[in-house]
């Protein structure tokens, strides 16, 4: 078993992609995240799931353009994989003004090597409804491969829902 060291890392990163920023939620109040995912409740709740249990390790990014909160993406559920791996799972959404302008593929791009060069991580997992295509293809841009279909793996309001469950790998 690998040993992993979160003593070491920094409490505040912030990544840059041209006029996109993903910064640890420090860099944002809980109540600016808020009225953002409030304003998009409507465009986000469909796709909203609840895992059955999230416990240990997380970390929150608040997705910026233009000095604006559009989005936000967590890294969750690190777990240890098969030959000594470690996995994780992304979950995003942006704004509904910004989907299809490139600012989801770059903050998720963004967090994925966050994860690979930072965190230990050889696996990057994203569960995604099937009826998601802008999520899908944001997953395929960024080099996710769609690895199976899971029956009834999160909560979608209140009901158990399928799944695609697409990954990254460091290499």
């Amino acid at each position: 078993m690998r040993f992993r060291d979160f003593g070491c890392e920094p409490s505040f990163v912030s990544l840059e992609d041209d006029d996109v920023v993903v910064a640890t939620s420090v860099s944002s109040t809980r109540a600016d995240r808020e009225v953002s995912k409030n304003v998009n409740k409507s465009h986000i709740e469909p796709w909203l799931t609840v895992p059955e249990e999230v416990t240990g390790e997380a970390h929150f990014f608040t997705v910026w353009k233009n000095h604006v909160i559009v989005g936000e993406t967590v890294l969750w559920g690190f777990t240890e994989g098969d030959e000594d791996s470690y996995i994780c799972f992304i979950s995003y959404w942006v704004d509904r003004n910004y989907v299809n302008k490139g600012v989801g593929t770059k903050a998720v791009s963004l967090c994925v090597k966050h994860a690979f060069d930072n965190l230990n991580v050889d696996r990057v997992e994203a569960a995604i409804q099937p009826e998601n295509f802008a999520s899908s293809r944001l997953a395929e841009k960024v080099g996710f491969k769609k690895i199976t279909v899971i029956p009834d793996f999160f909560r979608v309001g209140g009901v158990k829902t399928p799944h695609d469950l697409w990954a990254i790998d460091r290499d």
